[in-house]
């Protein structure tokens, strides 16, 4: 079951494994909003209950951060840095 969130991510990882010699991100950062409304459909795609907490999303790590702006993603194998 394919959502606008889900199909927007797919390209995204397609621009990068395209820029990356095939090779998949680890981790994706977006926005908390989509990252819940991904998580939730996978649940409902999956057959999965509300209780379980889906971490990733095609075995890539899923990074919620609600400084981002919807439809705005950032694709890496690396987590940036955090100022303490």
């Amino acid at each position: 079951m394919q959502t606008e969130v889900s199909t927007q991510i797919d390209q995204e990882i397609e621009k990068y494994k395209t820029a990356h010699n095939g090779n998949k991100p680890l981790y994706m950062i977006m926005n908390t909003d989509e990252a819940d409304a991904l998580t939730e459909s996978l649940k409902t795609e999956q057959g999965q209950s509300q209780e379980i907490i889906i971490t990733s999303y095609k075995d890539i790590k899923i990074v919620r951060n609600n400084l981002m702006e919807k439809g705005d993603y950032v694709l890496s194998n690396e987590l940036p840095e955090t100022g303490s």
